[in-house]
Order: C-alpha cells, then structure tokens, then sequence
C-alpha cells in the first residue's frame, strides 16, 4: 500500500467545479477523517488542470472524492485515480451530482493486492 495517488478529473460539460464555494465543507471532511488540510490544495490543482499528485493511499483518495460529489449536485466529471501499485486504480464517473459507474479493483477477488 502506497501514500501516493495521481487524481485525473475530466469534465463531462462545459461546467467545471469550483471547490473554493465548498472549500470549508472540504476542510471539514478532512478533518474528520484526520487528513492535514493541505491536500485540499491538490485536489484544487486536479480539478483546475486536470491532475494533480496527492499524498494519500488511493483507497482513501476514492472515498474523498465519492465524500466530495454531493456538494456539488449538478457535477458531470469523470475521475481515475491512479496508486503506485497498477491494481490500485480506480475510475469514478459522475453524472448530474450521482455516481453513475465505478470501478474499484480492491474489492474484487484479486490475487495480487
């Protein structure tokens, strides 16, 4: 298990999310789940550009961004994280604020994790 995701946003619309409007939401989730803050920054840099590396365990990044969707109700994004270890890549598609397909190879009955 690594400490270390690429996060990838693609924006399925023209309208791209602005995390700032929910930036003290975002520190709340993070703080309940014991994570320092400053990851809010590359998850701000991943939804701007398009990628970003955050330190955090891909599983983890996973759950962040499914904590993330609901507030922003009308999101139309798709997402792929991508660990050190090539198992450990997960995709997340939004459509209107609701996960519509995700792929977690974790949960599968996989030898190599």
């Amino acid at each position: 298990m690594s400490f270390y995701t690429e996060l990838q946003i693609r924006y399925t619309q023209f309208d791209e999310i602005d995390l700032s409007t929910q930036k003290q939401n975002i520190f709340k989730i993070l703080a309940l789940d014991c994570i320092h803050e400053d990851i809010y920054h590359d998850l701000n840099t991943a939804f701007i550009e398009g990628k970003s590396c955050i330190n955090v365990d891909p599983i983890y990044c996973f759950q962040l961004i499914e904590k993330i969707i609901p507030l922003f109700p009308n999101a139309n994004i798709e997402c792929r994280g991508l660990g050190e270890e090539y198992f450990y890549t997960w995709i997340l598609c939004v459509e209107n604020g609701n996960i519509i397909f995700s792929n977690k190879p974790w949960e599968k009955d996989n030898p190599y994790i």
